[in-house]
């Protein structure tokens, strides 16, 4: 018969394999990685709004600081291009730290990246390396929201309630897309330029990352 420390042994044994084959936490899953909804409310409303704010003046705001058509029309390309490198890289980042690591990185960068397409309309450094670094760090990292939302909504939310809040998320974000555009024209032709609703969609990004 078996003696007692073989007894008292052989549950831990079990507790112990259980424990092995649990899966590891991923980065979203650690404790005081998780994005409160209220902020996933936010982000869909500061993000969306700013995204298609700027988005969609791109052409007008390069024609009006002295590019042709044909070279506006090359950069405004070139920001639809770029996705195709930068969703895959912010797709490995949160592969490795996490949707949110990889949201948040996103939303600061555009922040960071809205105000160089006004140094191109200064000319201050010169206008290709401006306008070539919005196109690079804005084009990967604007719509980066609307990616990454399923996955942190996937986490944060009780699966029987997933699509209902998915598709909040999604209400939200396409209304505060609708008025963008609109907040930019208005600002844009009471201030003369783009300067004002660039800097504000900037602001915005940054609130959608804090």
């Amino acid at each position: 018969a078996a003696g007692p420390s073989a007894l008292s042994w052989a549950p831990r044994t079990a507790a112990s394999s259980a424990a092995g084959l649990q899966p590891a936490q991923s980065g979203l899953d650690q404790p005081g990685r998780r994005r409160p909804q209220w902020c996933m409310v936010r982000d869909a409303a500061c993000a969306g709004f700013a995204l298609q704010g700027v988005y969609l003046f791109i052409l007008d705001d390069l024609s009006r600081s002295g590019f042709s058509l044909g070279e506006a029309s090359f950069w405004f390309g070139a920001v639809n291009v770029v996705p195709l490198f930068g969703c895959p890289l912010f797709g490995w980042l949160a592969d490795e730290e996490g949707p949110v690591a990889a949201l948040l990185a996103g939303l600061l960068a555009a922040a960071v990246a809205t105000p160089t397409i006004l140094v191109s309309d200064e000319r201050v450094f010169g206008a290709i390396p401006a306008i070539a670094g919005f196109a690079l760090l804005w084009g990967a990292t604007s719509a980066l929201p609307g990616q990454l939302a399923p996955l942190i909504l996937a986490k944060i939310v009780r699966s029987e309630k997933y699509g209902a809040a998915l598709g909040a998320f999604f209400v939200v974000y396409g209304i505060a897309q609708a008025i963008g555009p609109i907040a930019t024209g208005a600002l844009a032709d009471s201030f003369g330029g783009y300067k004002v609703p660039f800097i504000i969609c900037a602001l915005s990004f940054a609130i959608a990352a804090a």
